[in-house]
């Protein structure tokens, strides 16, 4: 369970998502969290990213807010999938956002270089 939904109720959850895709239509809210294995904390939370923004360059920006070296990797996950780099946020949040209006990303971390 991600800690923004046990914070939050259905309704307030809901009603600001809403209130944001009203200031921001050409955006889309994410929530992204550390998954259990995950080593390293995240500074930042909720994301409104752009609606064509690529999987991958939405890695890069959430990287610049995670205490990470350059030897690890950041692996994030929707619906316990890693959807492709090249794929834009609007389509995964089309098939993967949740009733409340926000996209969830669980945040997995690896060392890649051994």
């Amino acid at each position: 369970m991600y800690r923004f939904k046990t914070q939050y109720t259905f309704e307030k959850r809901r009603e600001v998502s809403q209130k944001l895709f009203e200031k921001y239509p050409d955006r889309i809210p994410v929530i992204v969290e550390p998954g259990k294995e995950c080593r390293y904390e995240i500074n930042k939370s909720k994301f409104i990213t752009p609606r064509d923004i690529s999987m991958g360059r939405l890695i890069s920006e959430i990287r610049k807010y995670v205490t990470i070296g350059s030897e690890e990797g950041l692996f994030l996950f929707i619906n316990d999938e890693i959807p492709p780099t090249s794929q834009l946020i609007e389509e995964i949040y089309n098939k993967h956002h949740d009733s409340d209006g926000f996209l969830y990303i669980t945040c997995h971390s690896e060392n890649t270089f051994g």
